[in-house]
């Protein structure tokens, strides 16, 4: 087996984003603070995500000497594109992986969609594409990533692009239900006192 190196969020890579997210905001400074805030928080997140879900990134001592069409064609077919189908450790509850997985990647998304519609107002029908789009991004990029390098360190799973984008709608949804509260809040304190 060739030893391993491993790249990690901190310093370089952190770095560069925090610089891309001062030139976004800095790009948007006429927009209000709520905004501004808005704006910064979403970024901290989606910082956050790529820490967690991207890094370490295992790259091989030999890559990319080590990527064969061998290695290729097993990465391809550890895809699993049945929803649900995590064999019999799924049926059997002996194990809570599972439910901790499936919830875990709806809890992940839920600020991605509560922070998109804040930033920008969505339709119903663009909500449920960037929802889609969100869960295929994220294993997408792990799936590109495993291509590229040749290191088998994660199951690329439809089942996650389903709860990714569950968890996307959910935060929109939160979204919708907070400013709906926000607006009659609004209205309560504005009535004129007779």
């Amino acid at each position: 087996m060739n030893p391993i190196k491993l790249l990690y969020f901190f310093p370089i890579p952190l770095l560069i984003s925090l610089l891309i997210l001062i030139l976004v905001i800095s790009k948007n400074r006429k927009r209000g603070w709520s905004y501004l805030l808005g704006l910064a928080l979403f970024g901290f997140y989606l910082l956050a995500i790529i820490e967690i879900l991207f890094f370490p990134i295992p790259v091989p001592a030999n890559w990319p000497a080590n990527l064969t069409w061998q290695s290729t064609i097993q990465s391809l077919s550890q895809v699993n594109l049945i929803p649900f189908n995590y064999g019999p450790m799924f049926l059997h509850s002996t194990s809570p992986f599972t439910y901790r997985d499936v919830i875990a990647n709806i809890l992940l998304t839920i600020p991605f969609g509560f922070g998109i519609c804040f930033l920008i107002p969505l339709r119903n029908k663009q909500i449920f594409l960037t929802s889609v789009g969100a869960g295929l991004a994220l294993e997408g990029v792990q799936l590109l990533m495993k291509l590229s390098l040749g290191v088998f360190f994660h199951t690329v799973d439809i089942t996650d692009v389903l709860m990714n984008a569950l968890g996307v709608l959910a935060g929109s949804g939160l979204y919708r239900v907070v400013l709906w509260i926000f607006h009659r809040f609004q209205e309560h304190t504005q009535k004129p006192i007779r």
